[in-house]
């Protein structure tokens, strides 16, 4: 009887921790991309916050265009342009931004790949 009991408790916490694994990875890139994933985004791709707003904040509506060129990592930018974006901001620790610096050069620039390294540390 406790070892029956044993292996159902055994499959309870394996299945709780699949089903949290799969609702934690599930649908990472349909959901709305929000304003701190943004300036994680910019500062990844070498650009300033300061930069970003003044070409961005006009009381109009953002253009998704406008938005993407800063999204994206352009090839001149690079770790030492991430750097540069992080210095007196302290928000969040810069590791994660450096990581996520590399995370997004070696497998792309999008929602899902750049929250992923977020699904991943959260393990």
């Amino acid at each position: 009887m406790k070892e029956i009991r044993h292996h159902v408790i055994i499959a309870c916490v394996a299945i709780t921790i699949i089903l949290g694994l799969f609702f934690r990875f599930a649908n990472l890139g349909k959901k709305v991309y929000w304003t701190d994933e943004i300036y994680t985004s910019v500062r990844v791709s070498g650009h300033t916050i300061q930069d970003y707003s003044q070409d961005n904040f006009n009381g109009g509506i953002i253009q998704v265009k406008a938005l993407q060129d800063y999204l994206q990592p352009r090839p001149q930018n690079g770790l030492s342009d991430t750097m540069k974006a992080l210095v007196n901001k302290s928000e969040h620790p810069p590791l994660y931004y450096l990581m996520a610096h590399f995370w997004v050069r070696w497998f792309g620039n999008t929602p899902s790949v750049t929250r992923s390294l977020s699904a991943l540390i959260s393990l």
